[in-house]
């Protein structure tokens, strides 16, 4: 009889307690992020100063947060946002496209703000400061705006990244709504860099990540990305992801 009571009793409590629900923390079906669970990092506050870079397809502005090894600035993120002086910002990019000055590029620094809400996925806006160049680099202030987050399209965590480097990188493909193609470079151990080019007329579907060989010289790239037809880079980082 003993037993019976206790079996009985399990039975209740796995009636009235309902069992966790593992659901999928994929995101949109367009890109790939790691299994991000709330709870890994739901107490480990990512609060402070996280830098952006600010690129474009021509047709929308895109923001991705300057990664590095150490947290809390451990991801890579690339946004779709929205900004007051949008068409002055893509205005400005589209045309530095095809030079290598460092004026051509332009930098965000939002108000300090937890980057779990952005791991997450929110959508939320905050004040920021525009820069022509790195922002910690010499960059030129140039605007105060504010920035709305609008979309996730990329996520991935560094304490994931791939073995040390070699002659053949790995490259996350996505699709964006202009018919056109981010391609993401997947940051590895150090030494590594950050890279997103932008391309054209590309193999559909996509494959992804998608294998390409590099070459780098004296902090140089030379992509040989055969999937597309065309394409340029849009942010290329080294000096981050020597060591």
């Amino acid at each position: 009889m003993p037993p019976i009571r206790l079996i009985t009793l399990f039975s209740l409590l796995t009636i009235l307690i309902p069992m966790p629900n593992r659901a999928d923390d994929s995101l949109a079906n367009n890109f790939q992020a790691d299994n991000v669970k709330t709870d890994e990092h739901a107490h480990h506050l990512r609060i402070g100063s996280h830098g952006m870079v600010l690129f474009t397809d021509g047709h929308h502005l895109f923001a991705s947060h300057l990664p590095l090894y150490q947290a809390p600035h451990d991801y890579q993120l690339i946004y779709q946002i929205k900004m007051a002086r949008e068409a002055q910002y893509i205005g400005y990019l589209t045309s530095q496209e095809n030079t290598t000055e460092h004026s051509a590029v332009l930098t965000l620094l939002p108000e300090d703000f937890d980057l779990n809400r952005l791991i997450e996925g929110e959508s939320f806006s905050l004040e920021a400061t525009v820069f022509q160049g790195h922002f910690e680099r010499g960059g030129k202030r140039w605007a105060q705006d504010t920035v709305e987050f609008e979309q996730l399209i990329y996520r991935r965590h560094l304490s994931g990244s791939l073995p040390e480097s070699a002659p053949v990188t790995q490259w996350q493909v996505i699709p964006l709504p202009s018919k056109r193609h981010l391609l993401v470079h997947q940051i590895r151990k150090a030494p590594s860099f950050d890279a997103i080019y932008l391309g054209d007329n590309c193999i559909e579907p996509p494959e992804s990540p998608l294998n390409v060989w590099v070459a780098k010289e004296n902090q140089s790239l030379t992509v040989d990305i055969r999937h597309c037809q065309h394409h340029h880079p849009l942010y290329i980082e080294f000096q981050d992801f020597l060591e």
